[in-house]
């Protein structure tokens, strides 16, 4: 973690960063349902989950596909990749079984392929698909023009010689960025924003062009960013509202039926650069964004003043941000510091006790410490709940599902309905509760953890005082820490996780016997609803509302 890494060297930083690595790894099946690791050639920058799914008869996985690019030296070229994911048909913790994934499509249920290559100019910034029409594809290049491409007029291979050929090309931008979003409207579906370095929003229509017309310029620029512009997002609601955010660290609220060059709405929102922007999409009024500032805030159309809450917990600045497309209380957040946490924003000004307050804020419910280098971009699967795909800088793609337990109130429920009968008993026998824990991570247990037998202090949370991959981390010293979800019944042995790893043939085993099961981070009442200032969100796995209030 960033923290841990100053003032140390390359080599001591990436020996903490492979120790860190190991440490996850090892303990993958007790923090995950699902975990696939795939070797790309090369890095991608980019990365999104296309929405169909492929059943496949008489088989126990379905097929998914995900967008995806690279970013080669000079001396390679660069493509557009399409991948096929193949992904259980049901994910369960309870009866998921280990794979040995070696790259062999014969011998594995999970498999990720690249399936498809459309030559690039250069490196792929970002790729996003048309909603109304995924197969049309668009892509930001380091040279500021935006490419779009339909794939099914490319073969799934480049033949040998085969030049770059765009479906069309978008002009307007004078130097490269990330930026990029399609209208979710189907009156607007052909409707493009672009973000770039120049300062410049590009506005286009793809309406209407034609082959002969493979060359657009935009409909609409927008320049009242006075820096880079990082990031824009269409309202989901709303067809002619987007926001954007940039390296002036303002959030700008534009309506694209003004002819004015003013948004309507420009405010400073953070204390550094603002990268990322997202609307969510279960609310008229909410918006989040992600800063270099290492926070990401809530905000209330209604009132721009000041934030709705702020969400503490990276160790350096957020990159990217979304919103679960199936829960609208839960929200990802990606940074540089190799990190994605997932907040269930139902648990805002959750009550804590003070062991607990120091293991991060009850929003924080999910740390994904896969990756060894910086996260590039990530996505929610919109047809699995709680699968999530991610890239980064260390040439790997990962597929991943935290454990069940973790995000499920009724088993969250069991779970602390069995801690606190399992007090109560320890109370009417006090001889039974006097063994005392001494190992270094005693700090990552609660009280009722802590008075688990000696012979179940093996558990994952006593092993990984740093483990890259948990529930519930940040401590109020701005370390990292892990408490590890297990298996609900402490009399059985936890599930084994599907954690397979391409081009690797290793497998991550679980331990045995059974660790004890350590305390979730999660609050046991997860079906309350919390109300904060502003803004209240309902739980994310039993109501899906969410409603902005307003202050008397």
């Amino acid at each position: 973690m960033d923290y841990e890494l100053e003032n140390k060297t390359e080599e001591e930083n990436e020996k903490l960063i492979n120790e860190e690595y190991k440490m996850w790894k090892k303990n993958s099946p007790f923090l995950y349902d699902l975990v696939v690791t795939h070797a790309l050639e090369w890095p991608s920058l980019t990365c999104q989950w296309f929405p169909t799914v492929e059943e496949v008869p008489d088989k126990s996985y379905k097929i998914q596909n995900l967008l995806l690019g690279t970013h080669t030296n000079d001396d390679e070229p660069n493509y557009l990749q399409i991948a096929s994911v193949r992904l259980p048909n049901e994910i369960k913790s309870e009866d998921t079984v280990m794979e040995e994934a070696n790259g062999d499509e014969k011998d594995n249920e999970t498999f990720i392929k690249i399936t498809q290559k459309i030559l690039h100019d250069g490196e792929v910034n970002r790729a996003r698909y048309q909603i109304e029409n995924p197969d049309i594809i668009a892509t930001k290049s380091r040279t500021g023009d935006v490419y779009v491409f339909d794939r099914t007029t490319f073969d799934p291979m480049p033949k040998e010689g085969e030049k770059f050929n765009p479906t069309l090309r978008l002009t307007g931008h004078d130097k490269e960025g990330y930026g990029l979003a399609w209208s979710p409207h189907k009156g607007t579906s052909t409707h493009l924003i672009s973000a770039g370095f120049d300062s410049k929003i590009c506005q286009w229509d793809i309406a209407g062009t034609t082959k002969e017309n493979r060359e657009l310029e935009p409909v609409r620029t927008y320049t009242a960013h006075t820096t880079g512009v990082e990031d824009v997002a269409w309202h989901t609601r709303f067809e002619s509202i987007f926001a954007s955010v940039g390296d002036d660290a303002r959030l700008m609220i534009w309506d694209a039926r003004n002819d004015s060059n003013k948004p309507i709405h420009n405010i400073q929102a953070h204390e550094a650069e603002v990268n990322c922007v997202a609307f969510a999409p279960g609310s008229e009024w909410v918006l989040a964004t992600g800063s270099g500032d290492k926070t990401a805030a809530l905000w209330d159309l209604r009132n721009l003043k000041q934030p709705i809450h702020s969400l503490r917990a990276h160790q350096s600045e957020i990159l990217q941000l979304a919103w679960s497309p199936h829960h609208d209380a839960v929200l990802a957040t990606a940074s540089s510091d190799r990190r994605i946490l997932v907040w269930d924003l139902s648990k805002i000004d959750t009550s804590q006790l003070p062991e607990e307050a120091e293991d991060g804020p009850p929003e924080l419910l999910f740390m994904h410490g896969g990756h060894t280098n910086k996260i590039s971009d990530f996505g929610w699967n919109p047809a699995d709940p709680w699968v999530l795909s991610s890239t980064a800088d260390d040439n790997i793609v990962q597929v991943w599902k935290m454990a069940s337990n973790i995000y499920n109130p009724q088993t969250q429920q069991q779970y602390h309905q069995q801690q606190e009968e399992q007090a109560v008993k320890q109370q009417q026998q006090p001889e039974l509760s006097q063994t005392s824990q001494e190992h270094p991570s005693d700090d990552l247990m609660d009280t009722k953890s802590k008075n688990e037998d000696e012979s179940q202090s093996s558990s994952v949370a006593n092993t990984a005082p740093t483990t890259p991959g948990s529930v519930n981390t940040a401590n109020e010293n701005g370390q990292m820490t892990t408490t590890a979800p297990t298996a609900v019944d402490s009399n059985t042995t936890p599930a084994s996780s599907t954690v397979t790893e391409d081009n690797e043939a290793s497998t991550v085993a679980a331990p045995a016997p059974a660790p004890a099961p350590a305390e979730s981070a999660v609050p046991s009442d997860a079906t309350t609803t919390t109300t904060t200032e502003e803004t209240k969100f309902s739980n994310a796995e039993n109501n899906n509302d969410v409603d902005v209030q307003m202050k008397d």
